[in-house]
């Protein structure tokens, strides 16, 4: 988990934050701030026992002004 939240924090320049497991079974989740004035959607990372990291389970939508932006800020997080 706190690989991931630095990863996403580098990457799209923001904080994510910490919220509590509603159901008391030991997830950690983090969450993406969220602007209800706009348009989309903010998003949260879970982490949760019987669930493994990586693969195809992720799918990423972000707004910006210019991907290349971003893109370059992946590097600096530890990946290609």
């Amino acid at each position: 988990m706190n690989r991931a939240a630095r990863f996403y924090e580098t990457v799209l320049d923001l904080k994510l934050d910490q919220m509590s497991d509603p159901t008391d079974q030991s997830m950690e989740m983090r969450s993406f701030p969220g602007n209800m004035e706009g348009f989309g959607t903010s998003g949260t990372l879970v982490k949760m026992e019987g669930m493994n990291a990586g693969g195809s389970n992720v799918t990423v939508y972000f707004g910006c002004e210019d991907c290349a932006v971003e893109e370059r800020r992946v590097e600096a997080a530890g990946e290609k």
